[in-house]
């Protein structure tokens, strides 16, 4: 049987991330419209038992399973993998739902260059949605030489307007706030360590790089970054950078905040973090943890 409802196959914070935080923001805007959906989170296990489900400790055989019993008739499916377009394409020529894909990443744009059989499968997957979100003009163009048809591709920017329980300062760190009053100008991010053919893929790199370039005329000049993932082998990379900026004239100023039952986070006034060594994988909530911090090609 059928629901009326639609499905969100995706992630859902923490951790916290672009894509998590446009989920949340997504959902609260569907709520207030009326809409009834439920979140598959795919990548953690955070759920409430109702409106978000985690799917992640067995996502393979659940996606397997919802292909070809799932009970929505609308799907939005917001996946990275291949597998899962293939997936959403047979869940709209088999048992015709209404499927939109949300491409909010390259992985399509370096595909069409680089992956034939990837770039076959992708196109058979595009061609058979109902519509597919491009959260850049550039992928639209690409989805479009892909064939599928213009009027099923839709532009539509990452950022949703934060929710009103998001913007009061009792979910920031005191310590945070009283480092942004004393910096200014403040630039400002979330992320981790990660590479992309070996370049920075947050480009942690051009902030520091920014900040250096401003300091002669913004000697207060400050930078934020919450890392939402940190891993042990990171801190050699992060150690590496503290001193690259050093060379530029960026005196690290080192913080460690614990935010409730988190580990502690780092804060950097200058530019480049004081994080420590983890033993295991461990997620940050940005809204309680800063770090300033810096990147470069690996």
């Amino acid at each position: 049987m059928s629901v009326d409802r639609l499905a969100i196959l995706g992630a859902y914070p923490p951790p916290y991330g672009g894509v998590t935080v446009h989920t949340r923001r997504l959902c609260a805007l569907l709520e207030e419209a009326g809409v009834a959906y439920r979140v598959y989170n795919a990548v953690s296990s955070t759920e409430d038992g109702q409106r978000v489900v985690s799917v992640s400790r067995r996502r393979r055989s659940w996606m397997l399973n919802y292909t070809l019993t799932g009970r929505e008739r609308a799907v939005y499916l917001m996946s990275l993998h291949l597998a899962s377009w293939v997936a959403g394409a047979l869940m709209a020529s088999l048992r015709h739902k209404r499927v939109v894909l949300r491409l909010q990443s390259e992985h399509l744009i370096e595909w069409e260059r680089t992956s034939p059989l990837r770039r076959a499968l992708a196109r058979f997957a595009l061609r058979r949605m109902t519509g597919v979100v491009c959260v850049s003009r550039k992928l639209a163009g690409v989805v479009e030489r892909f064939g599928v048809d213009r009027s099923r591709i839709h532009w539509f920017p990452g950022f949703l307007p934060p929710t009103p329980d998001e913007r009061g300062k009792q979910h920031v760190a005191r310590e945070v706030w009283e480092f942004a009053e004393q910096h200014q100008p403040l630039l400002a991010a979330n992320g981790k360590v990660d590479w992309h053919r070996g370049i920075d893929l947050y480009s942690l790199d051009h902030m520091v790089e920014l900040a250096a370039r401003l300091k002669p005329d913004f000697p207060r000049v400050g930078i934020i970054v919450c890392f939402w993932e940190h891993l042990p082998e990171d801190q050699a990379y992060l150690d590496r950078l503290r001193r690259r900026g050093r060379t530029r004239r960026l005196r690290p100023h080192p913080l460690s905040h614990p935010a409730g039952s988190l580990p502690a986070g780092h804060r950097c006034g200058g530019h480049l973090p004081a994080t420590h060594q983890h033993r295991r994988r461990r997620q940050f909530d940005p809204r309680g943890l800063g770090a300033g911090c810096a990147g470069g090609r690996q």
